[in-house]
């Protein structure tokens, strides 16, 4: 990133602002609850969308953990657990205009 300010492309920003603010991530296939715990408290639940990375993964894997494993370990609250399962896709995909 120190090369770029010769380049004269200097960040306006910190690096933690571009990451909570232009990236979104997928669960793609990871499902390890402890890493959406980290990467949620690093860019927030709400840049994190659940995927299932097929065929890579099983329907089946995701299904248990995003039904089962995760809601078991008390993480994430009902709302929470709506919104990484779907909510945040439609807000950010407009699914529902």
């Amino acid at each position: 990133l120190q090369r770029q300010l010769a380049a004269g492309m200097p960040m306006q920003k910190n690096v933690t602002f571009y990451f909570q603010n232009n990236i979104f991530e997928t669960t793609s296939g990871n499902f390890a609850t402890d890493l959406v715990q980290f990467h949620a408290s690093q860019i927030g639940l709400d840049r994190i969308l659940y995927s299932i990375d097929y065929p890579y993964v099983t329907m089946q894997e995701g299904a248990q953990w995003i039904d089962h494993d995760l809601p078991a370990s008390g993480v994430l609250n009902e709302t929470e657990l709506f919104n990484l399962r779907r909510g945040f896709a439609i807000e950010l995909l407009k699914l529902n205009q």
